[in-house]
């Protein structure tokens, strides 16, 4: 209530005075007209002082002709005003724009207006007297064609300057007047001047996006699309870009990202060649293919570059180097292919000095930096990238920030600096946005893994995979699937492992996207080891290391050794499997990386194992010597030990081909005659295979091996 009255403490202490009779509630809604539920006296006061409505009607009886008409006037403000605004607004009919200045100081004077350094604004009771006065007086309709006109050109004005570098000055500008610029189009709506609300929200589309404005704007822009007339306009191609791009900023799930919106103003404006909304339309859409389809991004980037260059929008061309920039490091892990476009961006950002250029480098530099194991340069990079998104305002971005900057801090322990940064991010976001916070929330999970909290990390992932799974997005849901395989391992639920790693190779085939086909790679080794199909196992870790070599993914190699590790040890090839874990430390202390709680403890067994097989002195000259591999080394002995190891001498890895022919046909419960008519031998040479297979695998009875071969699913492949 006292913030609804300004503090004026006339109309506190009337407030205040309804309480014997109206509760706080009722007395708040009441405030709405607060000239009448405040407009009983307060006894033994002077008239001028018993009524909000007295006091003001008493300053303004002593205002002169002008002051009275600037007073009215400026009641078409719904927030702060500066002396130009009210300047272009209030001048006209009785009161000269050269008056406007010397009245205004009077009513500051006498405390009508209230002046806040940098600008100017009325208490909320003065607003709604000066409203009513103007209504009276007949200009309100005038006044409020003024004040459109004004906004009309403030909003383009400031659109031209974030097109040509958004800075933080321009959106501060516009988010001291953010009420006026909705009331503008509120107003141009209510006078059928549609083209007028067109331009406007397409104008201030940038800043709504910029400033995680997209609860108000995404309504606003559709509404005017809605009433826009369907005709094949600049106009309506720019409304369609702008409600495609808030929709995506927005996440807006149940409006489909906008990309309906994006798309239609694409083919719109490539139709008849309106240069500005088709190239940053084209710009949007090639984002989407970073997300989703990240080989097409440059092509599409390319398209949009022309075009924006061709219509004169820095923003569109900068745009274009950033999606394709983006989908070529984060994506593709092609640092080669980025580079023309990180030209770009580079240039941008250096010769703008925009905090959105700079904050979107520092993004792609520092996932480079991340996935090729510079961890320190990373968190510099990725920190800096967070601080220029914050300082601007755009929480969508500093989200995107955040959350990798957080994934680097994991991978280098510190556990603490990556939690409050997200805990930030998420305080945040929770105001602006949708998605995005579900996915900042996210890596509440992975925090709780890194510490070894399952509980933490499940009911982490539970939370958000409602909102993730629906996004469309095959990383997304590639990257829950990971996590909840994870989790299944740790707490050794076989059926929910197996679950999620099936689900991950479904999805593996629509995420063409190397980072995430590594991780799967070893979730699928992981999984095969506990499964007991060490020869899978193995196939898949190596899978992932030829991506890692290909790409350079130092910190997953390091990873993929320690499963290398673990297998070689279960060979009982200790030389081995001591050089691997060698080179695996080796890898983390050149980038910085540690291991975490779940998997420090299997490592550390794993570790006394091959000590006490090769004894103290043994193990520390094999493992020195794979410290001192590199990433290429490291892989490269690792496919040789695996072509010199023999095979092991006990358990389903020690089974030849054709005794794991043998087996699948055993389990189907075929005799030994009929499995030797099946592979072309004899029935005495069948009976033996069956001795050699109980033997290495321990067991006596023909069910027994059928029961073990169907737990392998050797019948079903």
């Amino acid at each position: 209530m006292c913030r609804r009255l300004d503090g004026v403490p006339l109309g506190i202490e009337s407030a205040a005075a309804r309480v014997g009779a109206l509760s706080p509630e009722r007395i708040l809604t009441g405030l709405a007209d607060s000239f009448r539920l405040l407009s009983s006296t307060v006894r033994g006061a002077p008239s001028r002082q018993q009524t909000i409505a007295g006091c003001v009607q008493w300053s303004h009886d002593l205002l002169e002709p002008t002051e009275q008409v600037l007073l009215r006037r400026l009641a078409v403000f719904r927030g702060p005003f500066g002396i130009d605004a009210a300047e272009a607004i209030t001048s006209g009919p009785d009161l000269h724009s050269d008056d406007v200045v010397a009245a205004l100081a009077v009513l500051v004077d006498k405390s009508l207006v209230a002046f806040y350094g940098r600008g100017y604004g009325l208490l909320s009771p003065v607003r709604e007297f000066a409203r009513r006065r103007l209504l009276e007086a007949g200009e309100a309709e005038g006044v409020h064609d003024a004040h459109l006109a004004e906004f009309v050109r403030v909003a383009a004005q400031a659109a031209a300057e974030l097109a040509a570098a958004p800075q933080i000055a321009t959106l501060d500008a516009l988010d001291a007047i953010r009420v006026d610029l909705t009331a503008a189009v509120d107003w141009a709506l209510h006078r059928g001047m549609l083209d007028v609300a067109a331009a406007l929200v397409t104008d201030l589309a940038l800043f709504w996006q910029l400033r995680g404005r997209h609860g108000e704007s995404v309504i606003r822009v559709r509404h005017v699309l809605a009433a826009l007339p369907d005709d094949p306009s600049a106009v309506r191609a720019g409304l369609l870009w702008a409600a495609g791009q808030l929709g995506a900023a927005a996440m807006d799930l149940p409006g489909g990202y906008g990309i309906a919106e994006t798309t239609a103003a694409v083919e719109l404006a490539a139709r008849h060649d309106y240069k500005l909304p088709l190239g940053r339309a084209l710009g949007m859409q090639a984002l989407v293919a970073a997300l989703g389809a990240p080989a097409m991004a440059p092509d599409v980037a390319r398209q949009a570059r022309a075009a924006a260059a061709a219509a004169g929008d820095p923003f569109g061309v900068t745009m274009a180097d950033v999606c394709a920039g983006f989908a070529m490091i984060w994506a593709c892990a092609r640092p080669d292919l980025a580079e023309e476009w990180m030209t770009g961006l580079h240039e941008a950002a250096t010769d703008t000095g925009s905090p959105l250029w700079t904050a979107w480098r520092d993004l792609i530099v520092g996932i480079g930096h991340w996935r090729q194991g510079r961890l320190a340069e990373a968190i510099d990079a990725l920190t800096a990238a967070e601080s220029a998104a914050w300082a601007l305002g755009e929480p969508v971005l500093e989200s995107w920030c955040a959350a990798w900057a957080a994934d680097a801090m994991l991978e280098a322990g510190r556990l603490e600096a990556a939690e409050e940064m997200l805990r930030r991010s998420a305080a945040w976001m929770d105001r602006s946005s949708w998605a995005r916070l579900e996915w900042v929330l996210f890596r509440r999970a992975t925090l709780a893994l890194a510490r070894g909290d399952l509980d933490g990390a499940q009911t982490a992932l539970e939370t958000v995979t409602p909102v993730l799974s629906a996004t469309g997005f095959g990383f997304v849901s590639l990257e829950l699937a990971l996590i909840r395989g994870r989790i299944a391992l740790y707490r050794g639920d076989l059926a929910a492992a197996t679950a999620a790693e099936e689900e991950t190779t479904r999805l593996t085939a629509t995420v063409p996207m190397p980072w995430y086909l590594t991780r799967a790679a070893n979730a699928t080794g992981r999984l095969r080891r506990v499964q007991d199909r060490r020869i899978d196992a193995e196939t898949a870790h190596h899978q992932a290391l030829a991506l890692c070599l290909a790409h350079g993914f130092a910190l997953v190699a390091a990873d993929t050794l320690d499963c290398l590790t673990r297998l070689a040890a279960d060979a009982q090839s200790w030389t081995e499997a001591a050089r691997l874990l060698g080179a695996a430390d080796g890898l983390r202390a050149r980038t910085g990386a540690v291991i975490h709680a779940l998997d420090a403890a299997a490592r550390n067994d794993v570790t006394a194992g091959i000590t006490q097989a090769l004894g103290p002195e043994a193990f520390e000259q094999a493992r020195t010597a794979g410290y001192s591999l590199d990433l290429a080394e490291a892989i490269a002995y690792t496919a040789r030990a695996r072509g010199e190891r023999k095979r092991p001498s006990a358990g389903w890895d020690s089974l030849t081909r054709t005794e794991l022919m043998v087996v699948e046909l055993a389990a189907q419960g075929l005799t030994n005659n009929q499995i030797a008519d099946r592979l072309l031998i004899v029935p005495g040479t069948a009976k033996i295979h069956l001795h050699h297979i109980f033997a290495k695998l321990g067991i006596t009875r023909r069910a027994e091996l059928a029961s073990r071969a169907t737990e392998r699913r050797l019948t079903a492949e």
